[in-house]
């Protein structure tokens, strides 16, 4: 991948997917990554000269950890949002607002053709970490002032709502710190 100064920035590149359809976006994307190079290929070169490991995945993203820079890189498959790149990108600026003790950083694209891409994030990875009871997760998330609506999973504080703040989506590392790695956050 190129230098710092190519990094990506997932709140710029939202704004120019934003008002885009789906396809424009996932075009855009693509175009946008092979020119920034940014294009992370998770399953040839990229994964092999990092050292990558597949590991546990879920529905909305397959999972790969980095032991050595302690990052678990996850491609974001899009089946939550509609494959709007634009909309999973605004949650993860709400996620990393709410949640900054374990940011998601957009690194680059996975692309399988002009249409079709998958945004690759990083995520600090919490070694020897277990996951949370849902009574650790209530308790984490009402110190920080949400409440449960009553659905599972869901909290809210008046201003933002997190779904799926779920034991598979929450870690407790061995010194009972808590982290939530996987949570749709929205603006009220």
């Amino acid at each position: 991948m190129g230098n710092s100064a190519s990094q990506p920035n997932a709140r710029s590149l939202r704004a120019e997917l934003e008002g885009l359809s789906v396809v424009e976006q996932h075009r855009y994307a693509y175009q946008w990554a092979k020119s920034h190079d940014c294009v992370i290929d998770l399953f040839g070169d990229f994964a092999r000269t990092h050292h990558l490991v597949l590991f546990r995945s879920g529905n909305e993203s397959e999972n790969w950890l980095d032991e050595q820079n302690r990052l678990v890189y996850k491609m974001n498959t899009l089946m939550h949002v509609g494959e709007d790149i634009a909309k999973l990108f605004m949650r993860m600026e709400l996620f990393n607002l709410l949640f900054p003790h374990n940011p998601m950083t957009l690194v680059g694209f996975y692309l399988y053709s002009e249409t079709h891409v998958n945004p690759v994030f990083t995520q600090p990875f919490i070694d020897r970490a277990r996951f949370a009871t849902d009574d650790e997760i209530a308790n984490y998330l009402q110190l920080r002032g949400f409440v449960p609506t009553g659905n599972d999973g869901e909290y809210s504080d008046g201003s933002y709502m997190i779904s799926d703040a779920r034991p598979k989506n929450v870690l407790v590392s061995e010194s009972g710190a808590v982290f939530i790695i996987d949570a749709d956050v929205a603006k009220l």
